[in-house]
């Protein structure tokens, strides 16, 4: 794009700058190309600042998913959900945690979408506009059972009171998390755990990806961070299979230990 008035007036327009401050620095061509860069990397450094800080900030929640998981089973035990005055809360809070599944996708869940001789889940509308189905473990099937002696509703989770979904149920959860000392717990979260968890477990991500419904494998990315143990886990199941044919027996000094730790 060539660079002139018209077209730096274009851009800078969309980032609410008030373009008569051009009139200062297009006196000069030298000095309006000057003024052209040094709008250009502040720009570019603005926007790595915030990507970083971007994914500093996804980097720390996505550490912490797993340790919610441990406070959730907590407060799913305790009367912070399980005696909620909401009662299809518990329910619901099982069904993202057992899935993975989106907060949307569960609300409007209708027992037509439901097959549970092939363990199956079809989510008539994903996030991407198009069908996708999901598998359903035993803890999931449970669930289904046991809200399928006091069916109501073509919805599988409905307001008992209207037979509808539910709008939103952000008080009853707001409630149980600050009762269980989680307050930082979003809804969401509970997806993240679920994908953290399988990763943890060793399946692969293209495992995640199917089961949470992404359609880009980059989105999955996120979740590549197998925790150390997870992964020396792995390598010495190879030294467990070859059994330990290659490994030298060696007493090592105490040394010979600290030089090896460093």
């Amino acid at each position: 794009m060539p660079i002139n008035q018209a077209s730096v007036a274009k851009q800078v327009s969309g980032h609410g700058l008030i373009l008569p401050l051009f009139k200062i620095a297009i006196c000069e061509h030298s000095a309006f190309e000057d003024f052209v860069e040094v709008l250009f990397e502040r720009s570019f450094a603005l926007e790595a600042r915030q990507r970083r800080l971007r994914e500093k900030t996804l980097t720390a929640r996505r550490k912490t998913c797993v340790l919610f998981i441990d406070g959730l089973f907590q407060a799913y035990s305790s009367l912070a959900v399980s005696d909620s005055r909401n009662p299809m809360l518990k329910h619901i809070v099982a069904m993202l945690i057992l899935t993975g599944a989106r907060k949307r996708e569960v609300l409007d869940a209708k027992w037509e979408d439901f097959d549970t001789e092939r363990k199956s889940w079809r989510i008539p509308m994903s996030k991407s506009g198009k069908a996708r189905r999901v598998p359903l473990n035993q803890g999931a099937l449970n669930i289904l059972l046991s809200l399928l002696n006091t069916r109501k509703s073509d919805y599988v989770f409905c307001n008992p009171d209207t037979g509808k979904p539910y709008v939103s149920f952000f008080h009853s959860w707001d409630t149980a998390r600050e009762q269980a000392g989680l307050k930082d717990v979003r809804v969401h979260d509970l997806r993240h755990s679920f994908a953290s968890l399988l990763v943890n477990q060793g399946r692969t991500l293209y495992e995640v990806q199917k089961i949470l419904g992404h359609t880009q494998v980059k989105t999955t990315q996120r979740y590549a961070h197998l925790s150390h143990d997870t992964l020396l886990d792995a390598t010495n199941s190879v030294n467990t299979a070859l059994g330990g044919m290659f490994v030298p027996m060696v007493s090592a000094s105490p040394t010979a230990q600290v030089q090896l730790a460093q």
